[in-house]
């Protein structure tokens, strides 16, 4: 059974076709044998495991003992449509079972492509490992996958490639508008993005992102729908003054009409709207039952004592007990050549106010004010010393500098998590250093990674040399940290503070008293 996402138009999958490829038994080039060519038949209406918007199809297989044990397919779209392919199950396969490929890949008309588009068993194997006749399969999917450094991105292509940052500026149209390239110097290092092809300094509508990298359909609606709560917060006013709901003016009239976003959200005709369009982000958007994407949460701020944010107490324990620890980093300013960075490093802070105006612009606060609670420590010694420091006897390793931060201890907490789960799945397929090191297919990543990717750092002496279990483990945790709860752990909690509109406005609507 064939299982698809159904997401741009229906379709009539017969003319798709797909062929097996077994793992075991070389067709003499050294490659697996290819099967005979088969169709996609009926659609499946009966299958449980079935998420929203998917469907599935029957496909049927010719397959002898001369076969082997299937380890890849070939698929073929023969329609003009893309289509976005789940998974592909195998069964009754002869004193072996089912075999399931997991692919989640589009799959675009075959006359895009060079051949049909294999995918391979859902079975891991370290390179050395690997079936004979699929090692060449692999290698070639893997020289797809990296390109050739030439050619403008199509949207059907799935290359992954580097280039530096060349493309920030737009001098074509306005001299003033160039900017330096980031990456490729000693004196802007940067790490490298995605290779486009597309020209240096161009306006375009489209940037090429390889098409399994996009969010699936769902994850758009959900994505959409927290965009849509975040805003609303800001425009929420015009909403209602265009819905016709609460308010017949433009803005809030009062603190009371401010909290009613909390107590009542905005109201709309959900069970009306909600039936005209069947698309997901609206259902979401009209759901009636657990979280409201138009209902917002209290602030806790407010939660306790509702005037408690205008307090001047209130307003210092945010800025200095940890909305952001680095908020208190005192600046001096430094213009670096080229692209004029403004740094800011210095000691008491001097506020660039005209002081002919607004008077002297020399901060009162003075280290003598401070130091005495740094507990002997001084200013730069603070904001060189970060956050956290090592620390064996710590569960973690690690031990919080600032006590009063729940988004590091929490962090902490999912860093553990994510360390512990990588440290051992690295400790089922990798039994000894050696194995880590005799991995070609790791090294040439890490390889690529350093030297390419990083390529301004590649000589730094604290790079990793992937050679062991634990930098492997180490280089894991980070990479999975990076690309996911990073951001919240060492971001100031917004909502608790800013989600109060009044505690953070984002403009003011008149003139400051």
């Amino acid at each position: 059974q064939l299982v698809l996402n159904m997401v741009r138009k229906k379709m009539h999958f017969s003319h798709n076709d797909a062929r097996i490829l077994d793992d075991l038994r070389s067709a003499g080039s050294g490659k697996g044998k290819v099967g005979k060519q088969t169709f996609l038949e009926g659609l499946v209406t009966s299958l449980p495991t079935l998420g929203a918007g998917q469907s599935a199809f029957n496909v049927h297989f010719e397959w002898d003992s001369d076969m082997g044990i299937p380890g890849a397919f070939y698929i073929e779209n023969f329609k003009q449509v893309e289509f976005f392919l789940v998974s592909l199950t195998l069964e009754d396969i002869p004193n072996h079972g089912s075999i399931h490929f997991l692919c989640n890949s589009w799959v675009y008309n075959s006359k895009k492509y060079k051949s049909g588009r294999i995918f391979f068993a859902n079975k891991t194997y370290l390179p050395s490992e690997k079936p004979g006749p699929l090692v060449k399969y692999r290698e070639e999917e893997l020289k797809t996958l990296r390109g050739d450094g030439t050619g403008e991105r199509k949207e059907h292509e799935r290359i992954y490639d580097y280039d530096v940052y060349n493309d920030l500026g737009d001098p074509d149209s306005n001299a003033r508008l160039a900017r330096p390239v980031l990456g490729g110097s000693t004196t802007l290092p940067y790490p490298r993005r995605g290779r486009t092809g597309r020209k240096k300094s161009r306006k375009v509508t489209f940037v090429y992102l390889p098409r399994d990298e996009s969010f699936g359909h769902l994850k758009s609606s959900d994505f959409l729908v927290y965009i849509l709560k975040s805003a609303s917060q800001n425009v929420i006013p015009q909403l209602q003054s265009a819905l016709s709901l609460q308010f017949n003016q433009p803005e809030f009239n009062s603190f009371y009409d401010v909290r009613g976003l909390y107590d009542g959200g905005i109201k709309l005709p959900t069970n009306t709207l909600s039936q005209l369009s069947p698309i997901p982000l609206f259902k979401e958007l009209f759901r009636t039952d657990g979280e409201q994407a138009l209902k917002f949460p209290t602030p806790k701020v407010i939660q306790v004592e509702q005037s408690a944010w205008m307090t001047d107490e209130e307003f210092a324990r945010e800025m200095t007990a940890g909305v952001n620890p680095h908020i208190i980093k005192r600046l001096q300013l430094i213009t670096l050549p080229r692209c004029k960075l403004n740094l800011l490093l210095e000691f008491p802070p001097k506020s660039k106010l005209d002081s002919q105006l607004y008077g002297d612009n020399t901060s009162t606060i003075t280290k003598q004010h401070l130091e005495p609670n740094f507990g002997g420590l001084t200013v730069e010694q603070h904001v060189k010393r970060g956050v956290a420091v090592e620390d064996p006897a710590s569960p973690h390793g690690l031990r919080l500098l600032i006590k009063d931060y729940p988004y590091a201890a929490d962090g902490l907490e999912i860093w553990a998590a994510i360390k512990s789960w990588v440290q051992e799945y690295v400790s089922f397929y990798y039994k000894s250093d050696a194995a880590v090191a005799q991995d070609a297919e790791l090294q040439a990543f890490w390889k690529e990674l350093v030297e390419v990717g990083h390529g301004d750092k590649k000589n730094e002496p604290w790079r990793g040399k992937m050679k062991t279990r634990q930098e492997l483990i180490d280089s894991c945790t980070i990479l999975i940290w990076t690309a996911s709860a990073l951001h919240a752990a060492v971001n100031f909690g917004q909502y608790p503070y800013g989600g109060y509109i009044l505690n953070r406005p984002t403009l003011s609507r008149r003139f400051m008293p």
